[in-house]
């Protein structure tokens, strides 16, 4: 089976975008999304119609926007640190922001990287290659 990229986002249109750059990319995962960080934390926890693993199986990776309206990335990285069974899920954490504090605030809570979003399908691209190393690379 691929591994499974979760991408966690408020912009419905943009995973159009992202399932597009993976392709481009040659990346063999397969994509779940969700709207903001509540649907995250219940997709993760197996809770309110996201029980179906084979619907909604386990990621190998989390793509997490900051921010976003109501519960932000930052909301969502702290409560899987409370999570003991997300120990090992490695999250990447992305946004518009490029202030040092929001990056360091995201690596400080757990994320394994933190990516500026691009402003074209060729930087979306060039993302999806380098997130390929998460998907592939056993986590622990």
């Amino acid at each position: 089976m691929s591994p499974v990229m979760l991408l966690v986002d408020d912009d419905d249109s943009f995973t159009l975008l992202f399932e597009r750059a993976m392709r481009k990319a040659g990346i063999g995962a397969s994509l779940q999304y969700v709207t903001g960080g509540e649907k995250a934390m219940e997709y993760l926890s197996a809770q309110n119609g996201f029980n179906d693993r084979d619907r909604f199986p386990f990621p190998s990776l989390v793509l997490l926007d900051l921010k976003m309206p109501g519960v932000t990335g930052f909301d969502v990285l702290e409560w899987k640190k409370e999570q003991p069974e997300l120990k090992s899920l490695r999250v990447v954490m992305w946004s518009s922001s490029e202030l040092p504090e929001d990056i360091q605030k995201a690596y400080d809570l757990g994320a394994v990287s933190y990516l500026v979003k691009p402003i074209d399908q060729d930087g979306l691209v060039e993302i999806a290659k380098g997130l390929e190393q998460f998907l592939t690379q056993p986590s622990g």
